[in-house]
């Protein structure tokens, strides 16, 4: 048996994403396209903030791990529909 989540709305999103811990998530490429800016964002910052000589991929890790806890750290199957993904944020998704 499986679950269906039913979120109460764009303000809420994220939260309920985070309670629901979903496996599958099913949106348009303006959500995918958001969590990529999101990423990218914070990365820029973590970066600006971290001492000299820490590596981009030790920071992208770190906030590709805090995205996923954010969609509640079970997502297996990331799909899109609707309009094409651009190819960075279709790579960043898988």
């Amino acid at each position: 048996g499986g679950q269906r989540l039913f979120t109460s709305g764009l303000a809420t999103l994220m939260q309920d994403f985070e309670l629901g811990r979903p496996t599958h998530i099913g949106a348009t490429p303006a959500l995918w396209n958001s969590l990529y800016q999101e990423f990218l964002t914070r990365v820029a910052t973590d970066l600006a903030g971290s001492p000299a000589g820490t590596s981009r991929v030790e920071v992208e890790k770190h906030a590709a791990s805090l995205l996923r806890r954010k969609l509640g750290n079970r997502l297996v199957v990331a799909s899109s529909g609707g309009a094409p993904l651009a190819p960075e944020v279709l790579q960043f998704a898988k």
